[in-house]
């Protein structure tokens, strides 16, 4: 299945998984993750599909930025969990 919206253009090839499966899609921004989301709840329509898609409860996390701490990501794990070493 394909998607064309703008310049971006997802193509999806068909998998499978079972029905106890919980998946989850991380990635960078732009990759596609909401398109291809919105696409299986069946809210966007695909340019063309040689697959069917079955019916799918799907959950969605939106991408809310409203932090609730003013220092760094190191500063708020160590707060956290202690101190923190530097991994990069």
């Amino acid at each position: 299945m394909t998607k064309t919206l703008g310049e971006f253009k997802l193509r999806v090839e068909g998998g499978g998984f079972t029905n106890c499966e919980i998946i989850v899609l991380l990635g960078e921004n732009g990759t596609g993750k909401s398109t291809l989301v919105t696409l299986l709840a069946g809210k966007l329509k695909p340019d063309e599909s040689d697959m069917e898609i079955p019916e799918l409860s799907i959950s969605v996390k939106p991408q809310t930025v409203s932090p609730k701490f003013d220092g760094t990501v190191q500063e708020l794990l160590s707060e956290r969990l202690g101190e923190v070493r530097n991994f990069y």
